[in-house]
Order: structure tokens, then sequence, then C-alpha cells
């Protein structure tokens, strides 16, 4: 059996191995929920330094103007409103600190691995999704 992602030649037991591994399921949740906390981690480290960027700074104006005058604003930016949306709301709950500015970029980021999962597990593609 080829196996195309190493360029290399997997033997017959190497592929029925890993195929016994993606059959229990337990193991297979073990490992994608280890990934999603170290994606997770590496994403909430050092979101709460105090450096702002300019793109930050920008989304943290216009999420702080009243619900309408964000969207207008957000209007006349080059980037899709949901993530000034959804900084409002944050900001309106937990506060304007760096932390509260970076959390839901760091949350979406770590939930994309998830995501990427369920795609690959959607496309029948049990490797892909593992």
């Amino acid at each position: 059996m080829a196996d195309l992602t190493w360029g290399k030649r997997t033997s017959a037991k190497e592929a029925r191995v890993a195929s016994e591994f993606l059959s229990r399921p337990y193991l297979e949740l073990i490992f994608v929920a280890a990934i999603f906390a170290v994606g997770l981690g590496l994403r909430l480290h050092g979101v709460s330094e105090p450096s702002i960027w300019l793109d930050e700074a920008v989304s943290w104006t216009q999420a702080r103007l009243g619900f309408a005058e964000m969207i207008r604003a957000t209007a006349t930016d080059n980037y899709p409103p949901l993530h000034n949306i959804v900084l409002h709301f944050v900001i309106r709950f937990f506060g304007d600190s760096e932390a509260a500015l970076r959390l839901p970029s760091a949350i979406f980021g770590a939930l994309n691995i998830l995501a990427i999962y369920w795609l690959g597990r959607s496309l029948r593609c049990r490797a892909a999704g593992s």
C-alpha cells in the first residue's frame, strides 16, 4: 500500500496497525482532544500581553461604538463585520482589556481545529479527520 503523504511505502502490517488505531473511537477522541488542548493553549499563551497592533486598535475602536455606528464604520473597512460584532458583545460583557480583545480570535482559532477534524470526518476519510 502506497503512503503518498510521506513518499514511502508502508507495509501491510503498518497499514493494519493504523487502521486498528483509527477504529477505536475513544483513542481517536483522546487524540483529537489532546490536539485541541494544545492548540487552545498555544492560542491563549500571551493573550493578555500589553501590545496592541494596528488591526487590533481599529477593531477595538469600531467595536466600542454603538451597534449601528459600528456596522456603518465596519462597512467602510475592508474586513467583514462578524469579528467586530462578536467583539462588540465581548467588550460589553468582559470589558475592553487586551485579553478580552484577543479572546474571541483565540477561541475561534482553536475551534477551527475541531472544524477541520469534522470536515475530514464528513468527507468519509478518517485519516484526514484524525
